[in-house]
């Protein structure tokens, strides 16, 4: 590789790192061209993907996104769901959709040196045993993981002659599917399919340059397995192994890859399973629990606590796997639409889930609740709501835990104001949660509740037990707050309420 050549790689690879637009790269070029001489973008963008050996896959797809021509689609000329044609005049297909196969990306993780040598982590990370330490520190601590390790690999329902991580250079993988808008408007949505590799150290796996990303799938998708067809045909053939180069140890072997996990945010996991959500009769992917309707409402709660019996919460009517497919299984069978979508509502299940055939996933374990969205953007901002009275028009009953607007007001300049003393290290500068809720991240809400929120919510309650219900919630991240011993101070005749 010649100098210009490098020159010209250094400038794309700046342009990609740092989100400059196409008119300013090209602008770029021509601010030194005593200097360097650059190619234009076309150019030097051929050349990178030739270099990188990353060679991008391409199915048809609805000219609206609906589906993708694929599966039981595969020999469609139109769409099934807004019937817009597959092919232009010339023959040529409308649109496609693009995707990055998961072995290539393996595999140009493998010729940088540095990450190969990260790639080592699961070989390295191993259970602390004995004693009574059940301590979760990674997914390799997991019953989901260590399950796994004792069966052998089924593929499309051939059983193989190795078992699930029996070689130290198997790769785990998870997947992550949650809706984004790409513009502030919030006009358009898309759905990017992320895959996380666990080989690498927590640390670094969701790095952007160390996250796999399969490809984007348009917000306004009907079919999302339509979508995945390709992504599930290749971890089945990766699954049964590919021969692959490990170019620093200068071998042949066959490396595996398998999905373990998935996660994301509720809509996003419902698509996955093949669930009805979380505005169905059944809720929730891990128990069959009922929900229950107010009259006049349209959503459905479940509470633990009802007129007609409580619900046991460590008895919990939970799914298993078998039943899970089993469900589904009925649900494509049925005889009518209309039975289909009666047997549907009563189990929450919509029909078999595409991944379903990945033997290495577990429905609905391989499904976790994730904290991000489980806590950052929803019970801290509910919470939230609850103290500034506008959760679903819901007053305080006979509790008295709501502030004051005012003292709220104050609370928000005060956090926002933190940003002046507070070093851009610790993350980006919190909005005033008053004026600009809009703009909380998952990010800036952990920073609040965890950080912020300790300090600017002491002494604002009318009674102490609701300052000390918040510090029950964030206790691990608030022992600085409290005094010696960790115990909150209640030596204060006001804390006694």
């Amino acid at each position: 590789m010649n100098e210009a050549d490098l020159d010209n790689l250094c400038a794309f690879n700046y342009h990609i790192n740092e989100g400059t637009s196409n008119a300013r790269y090209e602008r770029f070029r021509y601010l030194f061209p005593h200097k360097i001489t650059l190619d234009s973008r076309w150019r030097t963008k051929k050349r990178v993907a030739t270099l990188s050996g990353l060679k991008p896959g391409r199915v048809d797809r609805c000219p609206s996104g609906c589906c993708c021509f694929t599966g039981t689609y595969a020999s469609l000329s139109a769409c099934p769901y807004c019937e817009k044609p597959r092919y232009k005049s010339s023959g040529g297909p409308v649109k496609q959709f693009q995707y990055l196969p998961v072995r290539s990306q393996l595999q140009a993780m493998l010729k940088d040196k540095s990450v190969a040598k990260q790639l080592k982590y699961r070989q390295t990370c191993s259970r602390t045993t004995g004693g009574d330490d059940e301590t979760i520190r990674d997914i390799f601590d997991s019953s989901i993981y260590h399950n796994l390790l004792e069966k052998q690999v089924v593929v499309n329902g051939q059983t193989q002659d190795h078992k699930y991580f029996s070689d130290p250079r198997d790769v785990a993988l998870g997947i992550s599917l949650d809706g984004v808008t790409y513009f502030s408007r919030r006009q358009h949505s898309v759905w990017p399919v992320i895959l996380i590799n666990y080989n690498l150290p927590p640390k670094v796996r969701t790095r952007r340059d160390r996250i796999l990303c399969y490809g984007v799938i348009p917000g306004t998708v009907q079919n999302l397995d339509s979508y995945l067809i390709p992504l599930r045909d290749e971890l089945n053939d990766l699954a049964k192994g590919a021969k692959t180069l490990d170019p620093w140890a200068e071998e042949w072997f066959w490396q595996h890859v398998y999905l373990i996990l998935g996660f994301g945010d509720y809509p996003g996991i419902s698509k996955l399973t093949r669930m009805k959500g979380h505005n169905g009769l059944h809720p929730c992917r891990f128990c069959e629990i009922v929900g229950i309707r107010p009259e006049g409402g349209k959503v459905y709660y479940v509470p633990l606590y009802r007129p007609e019996g409580s619900v046991d919460p460590a008895n919990l009517p939970m799914r298993h796997h078998d039943r899970f497919i089993q469900q589904g299984t009925e649900v494509l069978e049925a005889s009518t639409k209309a039975a289909a979508e009666r047997l549907a509502k009563d189990s929450g299940i919509k029909g078999i889930p595409l991944l379903a055939s990945l033997a290495s996933l577990n429905f609905p374990f391989s499904f976790p609740l994730d904290f991000m969205h489980l806590i950052f953007e929803n019970l801290i901002p509910n919470l939230v709501m609850h103290y500034t009275g506008t959760f679903k028009d819901l007053d305080c009953g006979v509790e008295d835990y709501e502030l004051p607007k005012d003292v709220w007001s104050e609370i928000c300049k005060a956090g926002s104001a933190s940003g002046d003393t507070i070093p851009s290290s610790f993350g980006s500068r919190m909005p005033n949660i008053e004026t600009e809720r809009s703009s909380m991240t998952a990010e800036a809400w952990g920073f609040w509740s965890m950080y912020l929120a300790p300090i600017l919510l002491r002494d604002r309650f009318s009674r102490r037990r609701y300052y000390d219900h918040f510090l029950k919630l964030v206790r691990p991240s608030v022992k600085q707050f409290l005094p010696k011993g960790g115990k909150v101070d209640r030596s204060a005749k006001s804390s006694r309420n």
